[in-house]
């Protein structure tokens, strides 16, 4: 390859990486940029054409006003509550499957995993309606166990499946080798071993959980079908459902303030996230 071939083709990869990544920040950070400049808009522009691409006064009142108009504590509260319990919940049950699955060989192991693998390609509204039969014969509906139940579901296969290849490449088997020959059973190897090395794993595990769960609005909408019991997707349709675009600066600004608890959580564990999920796609 001659000299001038090289030089052309660095120079395109100069040129063309930056503006393909400026490209995507755009393409992804204009809704965003559109919902909080919408949240900052005095009534009158909010419907004006051709729309202003800046509030020319910010209408921060709003952040105020939708403490009030909407039971935004209660929604906050609520999806919370069923966010911790999933996330536990499917930990727990990720962490104690994917170990099992990246140590022993046992009768039956390539079709469990075939199983994990299959339910990726269910699409999750085909279980909406078994699962709100299903939860209404065990009379949790209404329930922050029931919706807690419905989540983990659809999060334990992927998951299991992530911590099941993290496991057997987190680090050198010969540490749990070297604790059960001291005398630690292995259950206490996994516990004491395992789990502390094994935190980023666990970290992204928690974090794809805590996210799906946080936004989730299909299997909250109709579990949770009391007023006090609504996580905040459900509540903020409410908004719209109720007032219409007359509200739409308001369900802008609730939208915005849903948004920022999961965005600080993921900003705080992004680095253990993506190594545990790096460290999770090694085939293994």
């Amino acid at each position: 390859m001659s000299k001038n071939s090289l030089t052309k083709g660095s120079l395109f990869s100069r040129i063309m990486i930056p503006l393909g990544t400026v490209i995507l920040l755009v393409w992804v950070g204009f809704p965003f940029y559109w919902l909080i400049i919408t949240s900052l808009k005095s009534p009158a522009e909010l419907f004006l054409t051709p729309p202003s691409w800046f509030p020319k006064f910010p209408h921060w009142v709003r952040y105020q006003e939708i403490w009030t108009i909407l039971p935004m504590g209660r929604y906050m509260l609520n999806s919370i509550i069923v966010t911790v319990l999933t996330v536990f919940l499917s930990l727990f049950f990720t962490g104690t499957a994917g170990y099992a699955l990246s140590r022993f060989n046992f009768k039956g192991k390539t079709l469990f995993l075939g199983m994990l693998l299959f339910t990726q390609l269910v699409p999750g509204v085909i279980t909406v309606i078994p699962m709100y039969f299903l939860m209404h014969s065990l009379g949790l509906l209404n329930n922050y166990f029931g919706l807690m139940i419905a989540y983990a579901t659809g999060s334990i296969p992927f998951c299991t499946l992530m911590l099941r290849s993290y496991f057997k490449s987190a680090y050198p088997l010969e540490l749990e080798e070297s604790a059960m020959i001291d005398g630690c059973s292995r259950f206490g190897a996994f516990v004491k071993i395992c789990l502390p090395l094994s935190r980023p794993g666990l970290a992204a595990v928690a974090t794809l959980t805590s996210i799906n769960a946080w936004k989730e609005f299909m299997f909250s909408s109709i579990i949770m079908t009391k007023g006090q019991y609504r996580t905040l997707a459900v509540g903020l349709r409410d908004l719209v459902g109720e007032f219409g675009l007359s509200y739409i600066g308001e369900f802008m600004t609730a939208s915005v303030v849903a948004c920022l608890p999961i965005l600080i959580a993921f900003l705080f564990m992004q680095k253990s996230m993506v190594e545990g999920m790096a460290s999770g796609a090694v085939k293994g």
